[in-house]
């Protein structure tokens, strides 16, 4: 399938490398679009000239997330959009820009679960004494930050490195502090000198601590099942070399030493026999 595409510029610059099930629509003159990523199934618009978006290589966008420079009826000029390598965002998330000389900046390795929105506008005008206050200029999101299901972002908010913004958060100013927990309507800084990973909480278990049910079968006090381990081991071993990745590493070397405990375990116990 590929992009849909509706250009009403003659001037926009559009280089898109990978991308080929996005639904694009630009109106206006002197935009830029540069997407590096294949799995972009965004729907994006951009009304208005001179704004840049920009999405690194091995972006993901579901084909249910919404981007928005501008809207029909209020053009948006100068504005910038960036997402760092390596950023997923899951189903329903929607990303707005509707005043002049606003920017979105994310960076990379983020993970956005679903249903987050970043509206750096608040659409109508506040005015007070005849002028307003309530202009957008920027949403910053660091390197490497995890942002949990239902948060929202307001105008002129952000975060640091490897934060993590809790479940149904609602961000309305900056924080700069990296490794902190980000969490409440309005979101506050709630833990501090925190890391966090993609791997689920069970892959840092030890496999002793694994159900029984699913450890590796073989029963080391007869010959039989240690074959069965050993063969178990070299898989083990085989895949540990295999994989560049530390995590997955740290699995089947995991494994491994427990297959060696038990075996050692197991001469030990038929030696008492």
């Amino acid at each position: 399938m590929r992009a849909r595409i509706d250009i009403n510029a003659p001037q926009a610059e559009l280089n898109i490398k990978a991308a080929k099930r996005m639904h694009l629509k630009v109106v206006g003159y002197d935009n830029r679009i540069r997407v590096l990523s294949r799995r972009v199934q965004a729907r994006i618009e951009i009304w208005g000239c001179d704004n840049t978006l920009e999405l690194e290589d091995d972006c993901v966008l579901p084909p249910d997330s919404f981007i928005c420079i501008g809207a029909p009826d209020c053009p948006a000029h100068h504005c910038r959009i960036h997402i760092g390598r390596s950023s997923s965002f899951d189903s329903d998330f929607e990303m707005r820009l509707m005043e002049n000389g606003s920017e979105i900046n994310i960076g990379s390795e983020c993970m956005v679960a679903a249903h987050v929105r970043m509206w750096c506008t608040d659409t109508h005008a506040i005015l007070q004494d005849g002028k307003v206050v309530n202009v957008g200029r920027s949403i910053t999101i660091g390197d490497h930050v995890w942002v949990g299901l239902n948060v929202y972002f307001s105008k002129n908010s952000g975060v640091g490195n490897q934060c993590i913004v809790g479940w149904g958060s609602l961000v309305t100013r900056t924080f700069t502090e990296d490794n902190c927990v980000i969490a409440g309507n309005p979101a506050a800084i709630v833990k501090r000198g925190v890391e966090w990973q993609r791997t689920r909480p069970n892959s840092f278990a030890h496999p002793e601590e694994e159900y029984p049910g699913f450890r590796v079968g073989g029963d080391a006090t007869y010959a039989l099942g240690r074959l069965q381990l050993r063969l178990r081991m070299a898989l083990y071993r085989f895949k540990m070399n295999l994989y560049s990745n530390p995590i997955k590493q740290r699995k089947y070397r995991l494994l491994t030493e427990d297959i060696n405990a038990r075996l050692a375990h197991g001469r030990g116990k038929e030696q008492s026999l």
